[in-house]
């Protein structure tokens, strides 16, 4: 017999990530007796019951997985749009009921690029370097990862030239060290540094863009 209300909090989450947690029912009767879960209001679409439904012999326990993921930023605060139904196996006869309340805050990672409109270099002298660079931000309530890759290959048809060649030019970069935080990347004239690392909530990372003529 369900005693009342079950809790399930999943926390903050990450929108595309699955987060488990694990609930154990017991048959503590004397009879073989079902259980089943049944999920309204489109929480089907964020929770996976595994097993959703089954049987339990007397002093049987069994394990069940409750596993969220969502493809949007949701917040749930003690939801009870899942229940437990505990039923006779030969009837099918539900005799009692059980809110399995969660919890759970999905959100994306994100984050922010200055300066927005790209980076110009303006007049350089020939055989001077120069140094400009961008700022990624994590405007985000997770740690995450980034990583700049070079285009190996500019369309014809692109308006932009390609650093270190002429427009639609193949160009070959050299892929970054897999090394978080101290890695560079050369793409022609061109050297970025850091191109990967780790940026976590509220910081802020600055890459340096190096140009060398000649």
């Amino acid at each position: 017999q369900p005693a009342g209300e079950e809790q399930h909090n999943f926390g903050l989450v990450k929108v595309g990530e699955p987060e488990k947690r694990t609930m154990t029912l017991k048959n503590t009767g004397k009879y073989e007796c079902g259980f089943r879960f049944v999920l309204r209001k489109g929480m089907d679409s964020m929770f996976t019951i595994t097993p959703q439904e089954a049987t339990l012999q007397p002093e049987e326990t069994k394990d069940i997985e409750f596993v969220f993921l969502t493809d949007r930023e949701v917040t749930l605060e003690d939801n009870s749009d899942i229940m437990m139904h505990i039923f006779e196996p030969m009837t099918q006869e539900v005799t009692a009921k059980a809110a399995v309340a969660v919890s759970a805050r999905a959100v994306f990672s994100k984050y922010k690029i200055l300066p927005g409109a790209g980076v110009n270099f303006g007049p350089i002298i020939y055989g001077t370097d120069k140094t400009r660079s961008i700022e990624i931000s994590n405007a985000g309530e997770f740690a995450h990862d980034y990583k700049i890759l070079g285009t190996p290959m500019v369309p014809r048809s692109s308006p932009t030239p390609v650093p270190g060649g002429e427009e639609g030019e193949e160009t070959p970069a050299e892929p970054a060290s897999e090394e978080p935080g101290v890695a560079e990347l050369k793409i022609g004239n061109f050297l970025l540094s850091p191109a990967s690392g780790t940026i976590e909530p509220g910081e802020t990372v600055r890459v340096e863009i190096q140009f060398s003529p000649g």
